[in-house]
């Protein structure tokens, strides 16, 4: 968290929009997000049931 608070204020953007033009975006992770949101939990895996 201090960490976050730090790189916020240097940066002057949030830890999302920096996480994304900084690590994800490079990655080629374009749906990566530390923000849930529906688009995401449409692409996410599954839970199953075995009898």
């Amino acid at each position: 968290m201090y960490l976050q608070k730090i790189l916020e204020s240097i940066y002057g953007k949030s830890l999302e929009v920096l996480s994304q033009e900084k690590l994800f975006k490079h990655l080629g992770l374009t749906n990566a997000s530390f923000i849930w949101s529906n688009d995401i939990e449409q692409l996410s895996a599954q839970d199953y049931l075995v009898y």
